[in-house]
């Protein structure tokens, strides 16, 4: 994926910032910093961001200084550095909760999130999700209102809770009337077209992802380029669209090679071998995983990097990495797979436990996993979902049936 229109302002505001300390203005260092930080595409390399932010954040005192360290905690999770983000976060939250200012203990929460995004911090990025609701119940702040309501959908899609779920896409929709936000339109629309995937109405989320894509390029919107490819992406799997597959994976295996992303690489396998391209997926596989999905780190696109590369190993009967990946995700069953922000939801756990079990012949393992994946899919309402359970083979016929003569390339 490329970074899209957004990143053209980024040397202009560079220059500003260069400028600004040439000339001693603080103030000036630190708009322009603040400004760049909101460029910050998810999953990407951040660059000098981070030490412009940190420069004008040792300048600052104050409600400022709060807020410069509130975006490098953000800059670093953005960037897969979340450890790097820590120390500015327990530095945010202490002074927030002192100043007794809930608008930027808001800010220090959404932060402290971030940094609990991993597979193995769910209790903890629960309680912050409650908490962060709780503190803007009474803001009216529109972007600390949508954080919260975009932090309780993650964590509900995680947890299978159809009524949060639904309570925070109405939240969501709401905030978008009442604001007449070209942002909180984007994160609404995206986020509706993810439920209409959720739910197995492909033309909805096809509608929901114009509206999503416009508003975010008239909002100048960092991951707008992104969310269009992701949504493409997941709209032409659930349609079988095979030549939208074939022009989507080039897009996300670029912004693996360009940036290192390993969840996006994974995507991009999963594509690959939904369209048909076997060689070319098994050789990403091979790149992006390992010989045992060590090399990928945990944090936010574990589960998810983990999930799309075993279901591309169970496609192509990759018993080693199938035999690895049981191991890994078997602590995690029941647990709703997400791709960032509620931007997809990618199915439960135990489906992919079960797609590992079929291509490994445990026969009995696989039914049990189908059977609570099946489950789970109809008390939440995933409709889609629950038709593929106990089609274990339908992805690998296709990957033998279609576009054979294609080749690796795409």
């Amino acid at each position: 994926m490329s970074h899209g229109p957004v990143e053209e302002r980024r040397p202009a505001l560079v220059k500003a910032y260069d400028a600004a300390k040439a000339a001693g203005d603080h103030d000036a260092m630190a708009a322009a910093a603040l400004e760049l930080a909101g460029l910050q595409i998810f999953g990407s390399v951040p660059g000098r961001i981070p030490a412009f932010l940190f420069e004008a954040y040792e300048n600052s005192e104050g409600r400022r200084r709060v807020e410069l360290a509130i975006a490098v905690a953000r800059v670093w999770a953005y960037g897969g550095q979340p450890t790097r983000a820590v120390p500015f976060v327990a530095e945010a939250l202490s002074a927030a909760e002192e100043t007794a200012d809930p608008g930027l203990l808001a800010q220090a929460l959404d932060a402290q999130l971030l940094v609990l995004w991993g597979p193995d911090d769910f209790e903890d990025r629960l309680r912050a999700a409650d908490r962060l609701e709780d503190v803007v119940a009474n803001i009216s702040d529109v972007e600390l209102q949508m954080s919260a309501y975009l932090w309780r959908l993650t964590t509900a899609l995680e947890r299978l809770d159809v009524p949060a779920m639904r309570r925070q896409l109405r939240g969501l929709e709401q905030l978008s009337l009442d604001s007449g936000s070209a942002r909180v339109r984007f994160f609404a629309a995206s986020r509706r077209a993810m439920h209409a995937l959720l739910v197995g109405d492909a033309e909805e989320a096809e509608r929901a992802r114009e509206i999503a894509v416009a508003a975010g390029y008239e909002a100048g919107e960092a991951d707008a380029y992104a969310i269009d490819h992701q949504l493409r992406g997941t709209i032409a799997i659930q349609r079988e669209d095979v030549a939208t597959m074939l022009a989507e994976a080039p897009h996300y295996e670029s912004f693996w090679l360009s940036d290192g992303v390993i969840s996006v690489g994974a995507e991009a396998a999963r594509l690959l071998v939904c369209s048909g391209q076997t060689t070319h997926a098994e050789r990403l596989l091979h790149e992006l995983a390992g010989a045992d999905f060590g090399r990928i780190p945990r944090d936010v696109d574990w589960m998810l990097s983990v999930t799309a590369l075993t279901e591309v190993a169970a496609a192509l009967r990759i018993k080693t990495l199938c035999d690895h990946a049981v191991t890994l995700l078997t602590p995690y069953a029941g647990r709703g797979v997400v791709n960032g922000g509620g931007v997809c939801f990618v199915g439960v756990v135990d489906h992919y436990l079960a797609l590992a079990c079929d291509a490994l012949g445990r026969e009995d393992d696989a039914r049990r996993w189908w059977g609570s994946a099946g489950e789970a899919y109809r008390r939440f309402g995933a409709a889609w979902w629950a038709s593929r359970c106990g089609r274990p083979s339908n992805i690998r016929q296709r990957s033998e049936a279609v576009l054979r003569p294609a080749g690796p390339g795409v």
